[in-house]
């Protein structure tokens, strides 16, 4: 495999563009601060070849986006500042798209491939972007036993880790043990971004990060700053220092590593993040304009969706999507005129399940839930059709956890099975596994003790209060408690939840063969709740956890067909074999999938497309270049953030 399709890329850009005077333009900010000498003039700020992206209409410099979040860990919403990856994915879902690399090329057996870089790259603070930067994430992150216990299982081939090695300052050559075509759909998905804390990249700003670590800055100066700062290690001032949600700046510029993406945080207070324009940002439009077209961005925290929701309908939310609720919908339509806004629908092969944590540490619990006739009796309880109705509208689909119908992964029956509403059945299944009931009608435990189940979620809705009805009609004692979303990766990683509610994607490739961790058992954190100690004993080859009974050895077994399977075509049967796995044992139990998803966009904003597909998968939405988004008559910012260029 080589870089075949950026070189097509390249042919469509010189045709698109042949014959026009490519003169660079720049926002009218950056213009003040250059003729000020605050800034270096924009040639020598964007890289000798800048990704050229043809948006939907070629837009104008201006304004300030405004949008929402419920969250202060997870920047829902905040995503509006843009994702980039070293590869990206096209309108026609196809994925290897040159982005932040120039190119790429893999040898004949895909044993090895190079990364071109673009020359004169920078990150936000004018630093170029190098080998250097894969060397340092490589060697002294990925490589360092107090930062990771094991190397990430991505970069480990046929038992033996990757071999890298710079060529030169652009030029970066990575060695495997065995062929490795799969590393082509990390490249093109969110392994490729800058590392942070809670996943894995490729990458991390070396100039900066290099004052956080002991081998560069010393042992004993880190573990100083760290007691300094009232943190337990230098692992932990390291994390917080060099973090960053997928590239994207969490905190303001001054207080955390330069980023690649189209934004720089300025400003993050309890009530809101701001974000103002990269004045490096390497990509331009098919007319030169230095991306990204929009000003600033503004992220409000507030306590609920109740809140976001009241703020789409007042108008005060320029484009909303991860947190518009679709049982909302109907309100939104109604007041769309009145907000100046319009409701979008976007598809997406998303869908809902509950997991449960098949190595409880409660011995007797784990019993429980490791017989197929529970997961079976909870699935059966689940009036769907009412769930739908109730919590989508009626737009969504019943089904079992699976693949979309329309993978080539896809089993049949596997969206299917155990999904039909019958109590009665599902009764008789816990009668069946000898689970009397008390006075009150609860079912008890093998050892006498009433059976009681917590529910562990982000935020309690709609359809976990249904799910609870459903499990107590059958005697299934259950709860629902709301925890923050620290302290739920806390205790997903500590082994200590019994059921907790996830959104299944990473369902279409490119992000199934790379992070299928919902339907194998690869990893011990957050999504692998349903099998943490069996997780942990893989991503740690033994030496902590559990060894997974036969058949989760066989998910392991087939996923690693995958992983070394050469073509698309390889890996069906295996990944078609996991799927069955799933719709024999229910070893999570899905609920809904399919459901369109709300997207509110206001009216003077641009080149937001109008239909897409909403996915983790493919960078929240396709096509997803938010730098591209503008508004059609706001002001200009002439300021750029006190101080940020003095």
């Amino acid at each position: 495999m080589s870089g075949w399709r950026s070189i097509m890329a390249s042919v469509l850009l010189v045709v698109a563009i042949a014959g026009t005077a490519f003169a660079y333009q720049e926002a009218p900010m950056f213009q003040a601060l250059v003729a000020e000498g605050k800034l270096p003039p924009l040639e020598e700020r964007l890289p000798e070849n800048p990704r050229v992206v043809e948006p939907l209409s070629v837009g104008r410099y201006g304004g300030t986006a405004h949008t929402y979040t419920n969250s202060q860990f997870w920047l829902w919403s905040g995503e509006l500042v843009g994702f980039d990856w070293l590869l990206t994915i096209d309108s026609n879902y196809d994925w290897g798209i040159p982005n932040i690399l120039e190119d790429y090329e893999f040898n004949e057996d895909n044993t090895a491939v190079t990364l071109y870089l673009r020359e004169g790259l920078k990150y936000s603070d004018g630093v170029e972007f190098t080998t250097e930067d894969f060397l340092f994430n490589w060697e002294y992150v990925y490589q360092n036993t107090d930062l990771y216990a094991e190397i990430p299982y991505f970069m480990v081939v046929d038992g033996e880790p990757l071999v890298m090695t710079a060529i030169d300052d652009y030029t970066l050559l990575i060695e495997f043990a065995a062929p490795n075509a799969l590393f082509l759909n990390l490249l093109s998905g969110a392994g490729a971004t800058q590392t942070w804390q809670w996943w894995y990249g490729l990458f991390m700003p070396a100039h900066y990060c290099k004052q956080f670590h002991p081998a560069f800055a010393g042992q004993d100066v880190v573990d100083a700053a760290a007691a300094e700062a009232g943190l337990a290690s230098w692992v932990d001032y390291f994390w917080t220092n060099v973090g960053g949600y997928f590239g994207i700046q969490e905190k303001p510029y001054t207080d955390m590593s330069p980023t690649l993406t189209p934004y720089v945080c300025v400003e993050r207070t309890p009530e809101r993040a701001i974000w103002e324009r990269n004045a490096y940002y390497w990509k331009v439009d098919t007319e030169g304009n230095q991306l990204p077209y929009i000003d600033r961005v503004v992220l409000h925290f507030v306590e609920s969706t109740d809140v976001i929701d009241g703020k789409i309908i007042s108008g005060e939310v320029d484009a909303e999507w991860i947190l518009a609720s679709l049982d909302s919908l109907p309100v939104y339509v109604d007041n769309q005129e009145a907000g100046g806004y319009e409701v979008r629908l976007y598809d997406t092969p998303a869908m809902g399940a509950l997991s449960l944590n098949l190595t409880h540490p409660d011995p007797v619990i784990r019993e429980i839930f490791n017989d197929e006739h529970f997961r079976q009796a909870l699935s059966l309880a689940i009036d769907r059709d009412e769930l739908n109705e109730a919590t989508a509208l009626g737009l969504a689909t019943p089904r079992s956890l699976s693949v979309p119908s329309e993978s080539p992964y896809y089993v049949e029956g596997g969206d299917t099975a155990y999904i039909d509403y019958d109590p009665t059945f599902a009764k008789n299944l816990l009668n069946v596994m000898g689970l009397e009931k008390d006075a009150e009608g609860f079912r008890l435990r093998p050892d006498g003790q009433r059976l009681r189940l917590t529910i562990e979620a982000a935020e309690v809705d709609a359809t976990l209060e249904l799910i609870r009805e459903y499990w107590r009609d059958i005697g299934i004692d259950v709860e629902i408690k709301a925890q923050t979303q620290d302290l739920l990766n806390e205790r997903v990683a500590a082994n200590l939840i019994d059921i907790m509610p996830v959104a299944i994607e990473f369902n279409i490739e490119p992000a199934f063969s790379m992070l299928p961790q919902f339907y194998v058992p690869l990893t011990y954190t957050w999504p692998g709740l349903w099998a943490n100690q069996w997780g942990l004993y893989n991503v740690t080859s033994g030496a902590q956890g559990e060894q997974p009974p036969e058949k989760i050895q066989d998910l392991i077994g087939w996923y690693n067909d995958i992983m070394t399977a050469q073509t698309v075509e390889d890996r069906i049967e295996p990944a078609q074999n996991i799927m069955a796995s799933h719709r024999d044992n229910i070893w999570q139990i899905g609920t809904l999938g399919g459901a369109p998803v709300p997207v509110i966009v206001k009216n003077d904003l641009m080149n937001v497309p109008e239909t897409a597909l909403m996915t983790w998968d493919l960078n929240r939405m396709l096509p997803y270049e938010p730098s591209t988004w503008y508004f059609q008559d706001r002001p200009a910012i002439l300021d750029a953030w006190p101080g940020r260029f003095d």
